[in-house]
């Protein structure tokens, strides 16, 4: 069976995702204002993403621009 990076077999379903302070720090107050566990609040995310994806067909992938934090593998 596989193992991640940690030396730990892989759970099915989960996500492994490095934050950096001030996107941790957002992510907390979101958790704070809404009172919503960060699981909750990425799921949201992710659906709200995936929404505007299906709206925005038409633009040439213009969402991934203010993505911060990406750096592509060189």
């Amino acid at each position: 069976m596989p193992y991640n990076l940690r030396g730990r077999e892989p759970r099915p379903n989960r996500l492994e995702v490095r934050l950096s302070n001030s996107e941790l720090e957002r992510l907390d107050n979101a958790c704070a204002t809404l009172d919503k566990p960060a699981s909750v609040i990425v799921r949201l995310a992710i659906d709200r993403f995936v929404d505007s994806l299906d709206q925005d067909e038409t633009t040439d992938h213009s969402y991934t621009r203010g993505v911060k934090g990406y750096r592509p593998a060189p």
